[in-house]
């Protein structure tokens, strides 16, 4: 399990950062607020990771301590804590 992705920002589109690690892309599924919160590309971000167990495994990342705007971001996406940018 992932804990967190740390790396050059490469990549950003509504509700989607894309942070390179060692020349992987990690797609993360992201809330507004941490999308308001990011560096610019081609700058370092880190963000925390949650692997939600729903139809398509898939991380959601955000700023540490943030779990309260992740679960009114997407209702019913398991109940799972996440974690979010800082």
């Amino acid at each position: 399990m992932l804990y967190s992705v740390k790396g050059k920002l490469i990549h950003t589109e509504p509700g989607i950062a894309v942070v390179e690690c060692g020349g992987v892309g990690f797609k993360c599924f992201v809330t507004m607020h941490t999308q308001r919160n990011l560096p610019k590309l081609g700058e370092e971000a880190m963000l925390f990771t949650h692997l939600l167990q729903d139809a398509h495994q898939r991380f959601r990342c955000g700023a540490q301590g943030g779990a309260g705007h992740f679960e009114r971001a997407f209702p019913g996406a398991g109940g799972h804590g996440r974690g979010f940018r800082g």
